[in-house]
Parts: C-alpha cells; structure tokens; sequence
C-alpha cells in the first residue's frame, strides 16, 4: 500500500471533557448502585454529550457511607476510563 505525504497536515479537533451530570438510579439497598453519567465534550467549540454507567459496589459502596461528595469524587477518578475509545454524539 501506498503512503502519501501532504505538504499541509489536517489536524483533527482536539475533544475535551468539560463536565457531567449524574444520577443515581437501581439502588439495591447494602450492595449496588448504578450511576447514570452523562459526559459533556467541546470538539473545537461543537459541544456534544454521552451517557456511561457505572456500578458502585463492594468495597466502593461500603466506603459512600452517607457522604453523597464520595460519588462525585468516585465519577471523577473513573472519568479517563470512561472515555477511552469514544466517539462523539450530538
């Protein structure tokens, strides 16, 4: 296979994770809940949205407690393994 060189390279637009929005749903009570995540991306200024879930369990769902922050902080340390392999949606 040929490869071609351009004398001017196209640059993709660089996506970007500027924030989520959560929800709390199929909560069974001392074992599991599932949160509903939707990702907000700008591709250049085209701003765009996908939903992920996660499932907080075990030892994650022991250590929530009743501090409601805990969930957000769990989203945030889990966001770059959301997002990896993505294709945006309008």
């Amino acid at each position: 296979m040929n490869q071609f060189t351009l004398s001017e390279p196209i640059e993709r637009p660089i996506t970007k994770l500027v924030g989520f929005n959560l929800q709390l749903t199929d909560l069974v009570l001392g074992t599991s809940v599932r949160i509903y995540i939707v990702l907000h991306f700008l591709t250049g200024k085209v701003p765009s949205v996908e939903h992920k879930d996660l499932i907080l369990e075990g030892d994650d769902y022991l250590a929530w407690g009743n501090d409601d922050n805990y969930i957000t902080e769990f989203v945030k340390s889990k966001l770059s393994t959301l997002i990896v392999g993505r294709e945006p949606t309008n």
